[in-house]
Parts: C-alpha cells; sequence; structure tokens
C-alpha cells in the first residue's frame, strides 16, 4: 500500500497563534500566515531549532537575499507570496517533500534494505531511547509516530544525532559521527512574530560573494540534489546545504494506523552523510557561537561551537555569544549581520534583542538532556566594545567570588576530614585527599527542629507514609521528582489520599469541597503544574516543570482512580518483564552458556553483567514511550466511568485492555530498539532471542487477560530465566 504525506500542505509545524491558541500548519500555510503567527513551539527545542531551519533554507533557496537592499525589501514589504508558491509549487519541488514517496521520500533514502529496521521512536532520540540516559527536562515519547510527529523527528534527528552505531548488519556501517548540531548551543534571535524571526535570522546569502561562506560546489537544499544522500565524507557545497544536512540515511516504513491514516513504527536508520576530518563549523555555521582550542590535536578541531553543559547556566557563557576576539572566540555571525544592518539604518531594534538558544547535551551515544534558554540583550552590547568590557569585568568578578567560595569549601573540607589539618607545610597532617572530596557540606540558616514534618501544613505538596523512618527522620516525606522517573509515574500520590500510606495535595481537597458545595464550576480537565528539583547533597543536579492534565472526576471518584491505580500496576508489570529480559540479555551477553541457574560456576561475574545491563536501558524508552498514551487513557477513562454513571455502556474495561495492550506494545517495542544498537553476531542473535522469549512469557504471566497470538503462546521459556 502507498500513502502520501507532503509536507507543503499537510499539516505537521506546530504553531502558537496570538491568544495561546496552538494549531499545525504545513510549510505553505506557515510561510503564508507568518505574519499571523506567534512563533513555532514543540515540545522539544530540537524540534523547534530544526523546524526553524528548514523554513530558513526554503527562503534561502527563493529570495536569497543576495544584497542588504534585498533583505530590507524583505523586512519592510515581506516576501513576494506568488513567488514563494511558484517555488513550492513546482512540480520536482513539490513531490521531493512526500514523506513517503516511493523514489525520493523528504530527507530520506528510498533504496535500503529494510533489514534490521528499529523503532522509529529511536529518531526521537532527545525524548526516548534504550540507548539515552533519560532526559532531565522531559519523558515524551511513543511506540508508533503518526506522519507529522515522524517528520518533526526526522527533521530533527538530522541535525542532532548523537554519534555512535547506526546498523547491525553490518560493521562496515556500525558507527557514525555526531550530527552537525549535537554539539552546539544555537542561537536564535527572536522576532514579534514567525515573520519577523525568521527575517532576524535570515543571513546574507551570496556565494558569489562568498556569504555566509564559500562551499566546495554549486549550493543547493537537501531536497533539490541530484541524488539520495550516500555514506560519503564530503565539505558542504554551501550554506544550503549545510542547512539541510543529510547526517544519516534514514527510510520510515509507513503502515496503516486507525482510520487507514499512515503512521509509523520502524525506521531504517543509517550512516549518512559525514564532514572530513578535521572540518570545521567555525565561519560557516551563522547560528553558532565558537571558542579556539589551542590544544586541539591533528584532526580535531581548532573551534569546538560553544555547547551547552549541565551544571552551567547560559549566561556565563554570555561573552562568547556577545564579543568575537581574534584567535580567542567568535560569536555567530548572524549577530554580526544584525550589527550591520542597525548600522545602516535598515534595522531599528527595540532596546532588548530578545536571544533564544537550543541545544542539546550528549554522552557518546546518549542524550542525556535539552534546553531552550532565553536571553534578553540590550542590542548596545552588539556595538559597544567598552560596554562588553565592563561585562567581562563584571562575568571575572563572579568567578573571582566562585573560586574563593571553592577554595574556602575544600579548607572547611580538610578542616572536618582532619580537624589539625591547617598546615601544608607538613603532609603527614594532612587527611587523605579522598576523604575530603566525599565531605560536602553548606552552612546551615534556620532549620526546621528535628522530626518536623510538613505533612498535614503544606497545602501544595504530596506525601508518602514512610513506615520505616527511624526517630528524628521525618514520618511523612514529601512526593519528589526523581531524575529517572516520569511524573505521571506517581499520579496516584497526587490524586488519592489512603489512610497512612499517601496524602494528596490539601490544595486539590480544597477545591473539590468547592465543586460539591456548588462554589467553583471547574473545567472537564484540571490542568496542574508541577515544579522541583532534584538535590544531590548540596548540588542541584536538575530542575523541571512538568505538565499533568487531569480530569477532574478524579478527585471525587475512588472507584476512578482505583481504575487508574490498576493501570498503572499494568504498567508496572510489563516493566517487570522487560527488566527481567534485559537482565538476561546481559547475563547472555556476558557469558553466552548462563542460562542455567543450577550451576553458579557458569553464571558470568555480577560486576561485568550489571555494567553491560546499565548499558542497554531498555525501561527507559518503554517509560517514556507510555506518557502519552497514559494521558490519553486517563481521559478515556474518566470520560467512559463518568458515562456509565449516567447509565450508558460501561467501556472501562474496554479501556483497560487498550491500555494492557498498549503496556505490551511498549515492552515490545522497547525491547526491539534496545536490540538493534547491538552489533550483530549469531551470539547476539541467539542471545536476542532467548531474551526476547523470556519477555513473552512473563508478559503473558504480569498480563493475563491479554489476548495472545500464536506467536506468542508460550508456557515457559525456552531458557531458565535468569534471576538479578
Amino acid at each position: 500500500m502507498t500513502y502520501q504525506f507532503n509536507l507543503i500542505d499537510e499539516k505537521w509545524i506546530p504553531c502558537l497563534l496570538p491568544g495561546g491558541r496552538r494549531e499545525e500548519y504545513g510549510i505553505r500555510d506557515a510561510l503564508l500566515k507568518a505574519a499571523k503567527i506567534s512563533e513555532i513551539s514543540d515540545h522539544s527545542p530540537l524540534v523547534t531549532a530544526a523546524l526553524h531551519r528548514l523554513l530558513l533554507a526554503i527562503l534561502h533557496t527563493v529570495f536569497g537575499p543576495r544584497s542588504v537592499d534585498e533583505w530590507a525589501a524583505l523586512w519592510h514589504r515581506g516576501w513576494d507570496e506568488r513567488r514563494l508558491m511558484s517555488y513550492l509549487d513546482d512540480e520536482r519541488v513539490h513531490e521531493r517533500f512526500d514523506l513517503f514517496h516511493p523514489q525520493r521520500p523528504f530527507c530520506q533514502v528510498a533504496g535500503v534494505s529494510s533489514r534490521g529496521a528499529s523503532p522509529a521512536t529511536r529518531l526521537a532520540r532527545e525524548l526516548a531511547s534504550p540507548a539515552n540516559a533519560v532526559l532531565l527536562f522531559d519523558h515524551g515519547g511513543k511506540d508508533v509516530l503518526t506522519a507529522a510527529e515522524a517528520a518533526r523527528c526526522l527533521l530533527a534527528y538530522q541535525s542532532y544525532a548523537p554519534g555512535g552505531s547506526q546498523s547491525r548488519e553490518s560493521a562496515e556501517f556500525s558507527s557514525a559521527k555526531a550530527a552537525p548540531l549535537v554539539n552546539a548551543a544555537l542561537l536564535l534571535v527572536k522576532g514579534s512574530d514567525l515573520r519577523r524571526t525568521l527575517l532576524l535570522n535570515l543571513h546574507w546569502y551570496c556565494p558569489d560573494e562568498a556569504e555566509p561562506f564559500s562551499g566546495a560546489g554549486a549550493d543547493r537544499p537537501a531536497w533539490e540534489a541530484a541524488a539520495p544522500p550516500g555514506d560519503v565524507v564530503r565539505a558542504p557545497l554551501g550554506y544550503l546545504d549545510l542547512l539541510t544536512w543529510q547526517s544519516r540515511r534514514v527510510r520510515l516504513l509507513p503502515e496503516a494506523g486507525e482510520g487507514g491514516q499512515a503512521v509509523v513504527s520502524r525506521a531504517i536508520i543509517l550512516r549518512g552523510e559525514q564532514f572530513e576530518k578535521g572540518f570545521s563549523l567555525h565561519e560557516k555555521e551563522t547560528m553558532v557561537a565558537f571558542k579556539k582550542n589551542v590544544k586541539a590535536g591533528p584532526g580535531a578541531d581548532p573551534w569546538p561551537a560553544v555547547a551547552l553543559q549541565p551544571e552551567r547556566a547560559l549566561w556565563r557563557d554570555s561573552l562568547s555569544l556577545l564579543e568575537s576576539v581574534a584567535e580567542q572566540r567568535s560569536r555567530p555571525k548572524m549577530l554580526d549581520w544584525l550589527r550591520y544592518l542597525v548600522a545602516e539604518g535598515h534595522l531599528a531594534i527595540a532596546d532588548t534583542l530578545p536571544l533564544e538558544v537550543f541545544g542539546c547535551v550528549p554522552d557518546q551515544a546518549n542524550v542525556v538532556l535539552w534546553r531552550h534558554e532565553r536571553l534578553p540583550v540590550p542590542t548596545s552590547y552588539l556595538s559597544n566594545p567598552a560596554l562588553v568590557a565592563l561585562l567581562r569585568e563584571s562575568l571575572q568578578m563572579a568567578a573571582g567570588a566562585a573560586s574563593a567560595l571553592v577554595t574556602a569549601q575544600w579548607q572547611l573540607a580538610c578542616l572536618l576530614a582532619k580537624p589539625n589539618a591547617h598546615s601544608e607545610t607538613d603532609p603527614r597532617r594532612l587527611p587523605p585527599r579522598a576523604r575530603v572530596k566525599g565531605l560536602y557540606i553548606i552552612l546551615r540558616g534556620e532549620q526546621f527542629e528535628k522530626g518536623f514534618s510538613l505533612h498535614e501544613k503544606e497545602t501544595m505538596v504530596a506525601f508518602k507514609k514512610n513506615v520505616k523512618a527511624g526517630p528524628g527522620a521525618d514520618p511523612w516525606p514529601a512526593v519528589a521528582l526523581q531524575p529517572e522517573r516520569a511524573l505521571w509515574r506517581d499520579s496516584l500520590s497526587l490524586l488519592e489520599s489512603v489512610a497512612e500510606q499517601r496524602s494528596r495535595p490539601k490544595m486539590l481537597d480544597w477545591l473539590r469541597y468547592l465543586v460539591a458545595e456548588g462554589h467553583l464550576a471547574i473545567a472537564d480537565t484540571l490542568p496542574l503544574e508541577v515544579f522541583g528539583c532534584v538535590p544531590d547533597q548540596a548540588n542541584v543536579v536538575l530542575w523541571r516543570h512538568e505538565r499533568l492534565p487531569v480530569p477532574t472526576s478524579y478527585l471525587s471518584n475512588p472507584a476512578l482512580v482505583a481504575l487508574l491505580r490498576e493501570s498503572l500496576q499494568m504498567a508496572a508489570g510489563a516493566a517487570s518483564a522487560l527488566v527481567t529480559a534485559q537482565w538476561q540479555l546481559a547475563c547472555l551477553l556476558a557469558k553466552p552458556n548462563a542460562h542455567s541457574e543450577t550451576d553458579p560456576r557458569r553464571l558470568p561475574p555480577r560486576a561485568r553483567v550489571k555494567g553491560l545491563y546499565a548499558g542497554l536501558g531498555a525501561p527507559r524508552s518503554y517509560w517514556a514511550a507510555l506518557e502519552a498514551p497514559f494521558h490519553q487513557h486517563m481521559q478515556r477513562l474518566a470520560t467512559h466511568y463518568l458515562a456509565a454513571e449516567d447509565g450508558q455502556a460501561d467501556k472501562t474495561r474496554e479501556d483497560l485492555d487498550a491500555w494492557r495492550r498498549a503496556a505490551r506494545r511498549a515492552a515490545r517495542a522497547a525491547y526491539d530498539e534496545m536490540a538493534a544498537t547491538l552489533q550483530y553476531s549469531e551470539r547476539t542473535a541467539r542471545a536476542t532471542a532467548l531474551a526476547e522469549n523470556a519477555l513473552r512469557y512473563r508478559l503473558n504471566r504480569s498480563l493475563p487477560r491479554e489476548p495472545m497470538t500464536i506467536e506468542e503462546e508460550t508456557d515457559e521459556p525456552t531458557e531458565t530465566v535468569l534471576a538479578d
């Protein structure tokens, strides 16, 4: 069956309209209505950045601008819609934007084998992948992507794919370099609407004058290339080629979803176009700042991009974004272009320039977090070196105070480790360095008295009973955010109070009472927002802002909450089956014959198994893939429960069956994605087959009411499952 989804016409670009309403548009409408669109806004900053670069590539292709005057005409009069539509409606161009075109699918390669296909969620590496550490600020993900979601993920993946293994079918294609923007903090200048945002980031484009840079050939965007991307090493032909760089050869494998609409659950992902060794984006990429690396070795990039860092706020690197210093650092070329436009009188910018920065933090083949930061900058910093010098002095003051604080903290740790360790002249009096490094303490201000609990006092926090609390410990600690646990998994703690077990926020009890008394009418869905941070001793390792839309019926219907509890138990059961299968796979990879518990001599070293197990990471992908379906299931349960109370047919059991199937599919998809990351060999094939059989067996045990297909039916796994 053939499918079509043309990105020019279909709705897939998420836009925010004035008044806060969200709408999806195709490329045509997004550009024609740009003046009436506030911004492009996807839940993933990587997708948001990639969408802007795609639209910029189209505008550059059609309009240049090849001179300052051409840019000024676009700014004051807008772009020529007829000229733009003439380009997009050109038959050859239009068909190249078909996501599922049989010969030239958009940003893909048609002529690749479907052997070794990965789950499509691998394209959303910043959201969910068994190879990734869990993200700090988002936990979205699905096992099946709609065509619109697949298009967005594909576009972002070409720019933000981490390096590492791409195919397990052949060692020849086993590894690829990271995509161009993985290690870069990408800067976007924000306008009052989408049209102005795009124009403020539309750099002078004139290849004849080497603007923004001189490429390696006749420049063109990826969709105008004569042939699909290959597994080649080359330099960009020019700025259009760079904006649409195809770092991976991908093929989406569409299938029929509900209503016959195309969905994507699998994709082929292979190494694509790679930069030459030693190639640098410096003086080519217009939206990124760079720092000189004086210690760069042979083949290394002497000008790496300024990157986001997990424990370093962007403002500390503001000099890199605002100041260029010869042989030291280079600010984004886009800011130099804007400074020139202002100086020439072609552009008048408000006193403050709203800069937005997008990026991710990779860890080898993992994406450990993504980030979207805002940095409002007075425009005077673009053209006043003396003002920037004052800012530099301010940052040096902050760094000096930080250095003094670090020194004092180290001395305090030394004194705590060994009170007489105040002399550096006698090394025998110094404490062991490891002990000093292990001590971490902060000076305290006012403290709660020992044993004090916020339970039944704080109205905006949920609590759980700690039956093992010792003397002086809080018997009712607050429900806290956890780095590797999405909030929805703890939704019962927010929605249900159980005597001597857990207590939901008192604010929800108050709202329930107001509704019951007729003093307050709340919409069908209550938009809850949760804020918090995760500490590590004296450090804050992450902060988080999560949204949990909750039907108000959950506040006053214990039976409905009981159905939600059953749903979460199903999800936990499938997760347990997946964890067991992953452990067995790690054992078999560590020692192929380690499938017997009766002979401990055949078991591999536990430390080695634990290392392999931690690297596989399927449960992270599983839980992430269930988040969006959980919100939908939560809403359907409430709708059907209330309908049954009104005398209609009770469909809640059907909802639970559908959720059970979703949990099983997510577990199987997470396992398949985990297996796809392994280099193919007879050994890994056998190990993955045995562990997969164990997964099926335990899924059938933990979710017994799930109707089984013939291939899933089994009484026991072919090998005894190793216990953790």
